[in-house]
């Protein structure tokens, strides 16, 4: 699948349990696919929402995808990755 990135933010502001992130670049990315992913499945439309922070000096401190399909039987998800901790030596 083919994801298309978007740069949202120059100076965003972020949130994660390592801490406040200021002058975040935001990124969002979207991507669309039709396929058949097989005979019980049959056929479906998947799509991937992400956004992305990355703050100077650190680089990425979070990460959040959603993914949604058109199939009864092959549920969409989601997750989000955080920065737990920094350490500075």
């Amino acid at each position: 699948m083919e994801i298309h990135y978007t740069v949202e933010d120059l100076d965003d502001e972020v949130a994660v349990p390592a801490g406040r992130f200021s002058r975040c670049l935001r990124i969002r990315g979207t991507g669309f696919t039709s396929q058949n992913v097989g005979f019980y499945v049959g056929h479906t439309d998947i799509r991937v929402e992400t956004t992305e922070w990355y703050a100077p000096n650190v680089g990425l401190v979070k990460a959040v995808r959603k993914e949604t399909t058109t199939s009864s039987v092959l549920p969409g998800g989601h997750y989000q990755m955080e920065l737990e901790s920094l350490s500075r030596k």
